[in-house]
């Protein structure tokens, strides 16, 4: 696991770090810069007090003074953009000498850190897309389905209905006071806030994410093809964009299906959870199975317990071995690998693994309040993005917490973008 973007780009050279390989995402070498420069900002121009490193990068690596589509032009040589991100934490390790302990130091420090993560993710799934692979860490050969038959078809697990907590007492970097209360989560962002009672009826969830399999099925029962399964905005997108696959699925001469990993393409159709699928096939699926995507009081409540809320599924800690998160190579592990990093309704694979597509629109929290990054989340509230929780195998621990939310447009589907079904009880 890697908490910085320049270890995982450091193969790269000049001409791949400029490349934009997806509309939607930024060259990689505008993430490094990026992450670099709101990092000095945060913390070394406003808690520090210096004057810029380099003045002439503002335009550039603020997101909203850089349009997409041309800073891969803009950036400058991979020489003086490593050689910027190096000043920037030279001149971090001299001022944490001077800072450390103090808590308005620290508060920024841990946001630039928590910042930094989420890009380490986005650069990896733009690897992805540019066919960037890494070498393989860990084993990469998934189980085949019919090894795992409890993931197949099931189980719905109950779930309590009630009136439960949803999201995270006030207390991020911008709260000084209610972030030294020990019920506070440090890491958690202003889209989080506040924390509020809501009621939801029982519901049943499956224990896993749906499969690989289970999806190659669904193609060949024509899952793509029958107009019924799909809203009105979801089937125009498909047949718009001849989607008949998910993201990375590419079929072979011999009619077998393959998906792209860090590792190097693999064999598509067995026991790891379904990836890079939209919200729009996400919800087509549930659909055709009688089934629904959760809302995510429904599926907070699942991570955790309606009595003691949980920044874990399994606890208020981060345990290796117990969620497949925060890993920069290789490939996603296969369901069901992690039954020690169960909910307490006995729920698996909430936590790591792919990302979980939500009902819910993305919208603020009844007294939401703009965080230190105010532009973080509230430019993109609203009816054009949905939910998705639970982080991925790319995902920091930090950012896969019961409580995080992360959200993209409904057609979106290059990040590691899986599907988690309920049901009503």
């Amino acid at each position: 696991m890697s908490d910085r973007i320049a270890p995982v780009v450091a193969d790269l050279d000049d001409v791949t770090l400029r490349q934009q390989f997806h509309v939607d995402f930024s060259p990689i070498g505008w993430h490094l810069g990026h992450a670099a420069w709101q990092r000095e900002r945060w913390v070394l121009r406003e808690v520090g007090g210096l004057p810029p490193l380099a003045p002439e990068f503002d335009a550039l690596f603020d997101t909203f003074r850089s349009r997409k589509g041309a800073r891969g032009t803009r950036l400058p040589d991979a020489r003086r953009l490593r050689s910027y991100v190096e000043q920037v934490d030279e001149a971090m390790e001299l001022a944490r000498s001077r800072h450390r302990g103090e808590p308005q130091f620290e508060r920024a420090a841990r946001l630039a850190d928590n910042h930094e993560r989420q890009h380490v993710e986005i650069v990896l799934c733009v690897r992805l897309l540019g066919r960037l692979y890494v070498e393989p860490v860990g084993p990469t050969e998934s189980p085949i389905e019919s090894e795992l038959p409890e993931i197949a078809d099931g189980p719905w697990i109950p779930v309590e209905g009630g009136t439960f907590r949803l999201g995270a007492p006030r207390g991020d970097a911008s709260d000084t006071e209610s972030a030294l209360q020990k019920d506070v989560d440090e890491d958690a962002w202003d889209n989080e806030h506040e924390a509020h009672e809501v009621h939801i009826d029982p519901f049943l969830m499956r224990r896993h994410p749906v499969s690989e399999a289970e999806w190659l099925g669904w193609m060949h029962a024509g899952g793509y093809e029958r107009r019924e399964w799909w809203s009105p905005e979801g089937w125009s997108w498909r047949t718009h964009h001849g989607v008949v696959a998910p993201g990375h699925w590419e079929r072979s001469a011999d009619g077998r299906w393959y998906r792209r990993a860090l590792c190097g393409p693999t064999l598509a159709g067995g026991a790891r959870p379904v990836a890079h699928v939209s919200w729009y096939e996400a919800d087509a699926y549930a659909r055709s199975q009688g089934a629904r995507l959760p809302t995510e009081a429904e599926w907070e409540r699942a991570a955790s317990d309606a009595r003691d809320k949980r920044r874990y599924p399994w606890g208020p800690s981060f345990e290796v071995g117990r969620a497949d998160l925060g890993r920069c190579s290789g490939d996603c592990a296969a369901l069901g690998a992690h039954p020690r990093g169960a909910s307490p309704s006995g729920i698996e694979d909430l936590c790591g693994g792919v990302w979980e597509w939500v009902a819910d629109h993305f919208a603020p929290y009844p007294g939401f309040v703009p965080g230190r990054y105010a532009e973080y989340s509230a430019p993109w509230f609203g009816a054009r993005h949905r939910v998705a929780r639970g982080g991925s195998w790319l995902t920091a621990p930090s950012n896969a917490r019961v409580t995080f939310r992360n959200w993209y447009e409904p057609h979106v589907r290059q990040p590691c973008l899986g599907v988690r079904l309920v049901r009503d009880a």
